[in-house]
């Protein structure tokens, strides 16, 4: 969504070109972790009930473990709290085949890994879509080393994923002017993205939709340019 630079550290895990919420990039010359997270973040904004109701991750790929630890000191959490809370919450995901995981490293804050490509933590003090913390990344072609290096076939479209606290209602996604109305499952949202040929321009948009009646949207820059 939004590739300003705020105040945020955020972690790639195998992906260094994707579009996180409120940022997914390291801030260059950050020299301490941020003291806190988000009061947007989902688990602070809303609960986010899947990760109590889903029982922990019994098999869990040691990359994984090593960088949620590495995330969770990187921004000022407990890596102890985080890897405990640790909880797949859809697996299996498209082409790529890519699991959502969330955990709390510490403040009730849910960070999100979409594994193997992106992870991110809430550590912006704002954000355009309170209660939702989420990733675009672009298909096989743009990841480092080539597709095979992140584990995906070359194939592997863009793909939005994300998780939205309790107090979110609906999400939708519009890519060029084709909506989407996104299901939630789990506190999770997933769509693979048809992408343009390169003469056409490329307009996306993340709409979020509130059990209080308000609506957020956030445009998503074409990843292309």
């Amino acid at each position: 969504m939004n590739t300003r630079r705020h105040a945020v550290i955020a972690v790639v895990v195998l992906v260094a070109g994707a579009l996180g919420l409120a940022a997914i990039e390291a801030v260059e010359g950050a020299t301490e972790p941020p003291r806190d997270y988000g009061a947007w973040a989902p688990g602070v904004a809303a609960p986010v009930s899947a990760m109590n109701r889903l029982p922990a991750t019994a098999q869990v790929p040691t990359r994984l473990v090593e960088s949620v630890r590495a995330a969770s000191q990187a921004t000022g959490g407990d890596a102890a709290n985080a890897t405990s809370s640790l909880r797949l919450l859809r697996n299996d995901l498209g082409v790529g085949r890519s699991d959502i995981y969330a955990y709390s490293p510490g403040e009730g804050a849910t960070c999100m890994v979409f594994w193997p490509r992106v992870a991110l933590c809430p550590t912006a003090k704002t954000s355009p879509l309170p209660g939702v913390v989420a990733t675009f990344v672009r298909g096989g072609a743009s990841y480092p080393g080539g597709a095979t290096y992140a584990g995906l076939p070359d194939n592997a479209p863009p793909a939005l994923a994300g998780v939205a606290a309790d107090n979110v209602k609906a999400v939708v996604f519009r890519n060029n002017g084709n909506e989407s109305r996104l299901r939630l499952v789990n506190n999770t949202f997933f769509l693979e993205v048809e992408r343009p040929a390169a003469e056409f321009a490329w307009r996306m948009e993340l709409e979020v939709q509130y059990k209080d009646g308000s609506t957020r949207t956030e445009v998503i820059p074409d990843p292309r340019a």
